[in-house]
């Protein structure tokens, strides 16, 4: 595999320290006076209380049967050609 910052080593030091991109876009709002310190905590303690409740449920996800039986059917390829 190519290691990406031995072949392109500028680019990703330009790349590593640049903070993301939830950041420059919180400083901003910050900056516009849109949304206050608290506001962003408030927003980001709700997406994550989203996103650990849908992981939690995608524990209990059951295997869904569509086209269980046109899978059973297929075979793997021969690496005979």
């Amino acid at each position: 595999m190519d290691e990406l910052s031995f072949t392109q080593p500028k680019m990703y030091k330009v790349i590593r320290n640049h903070p993301p991109a939830l950041t420059v876009y919180q400083n901003k709002l910050l900056e516009s006076a849109q949304v206050t310190k608290e506001d962003i905590e408030r927003i980001q303690n709700k997406v994550n209380s989203i996103l650990n409740e849908e992981l939690l449920a995608s524990k209990d996800y059951g295997k869904t049967r569509d086209f269980e039986e046109c899978w059973q059917i297929s075979h793997s390829p021969s690496r005979n050609f």
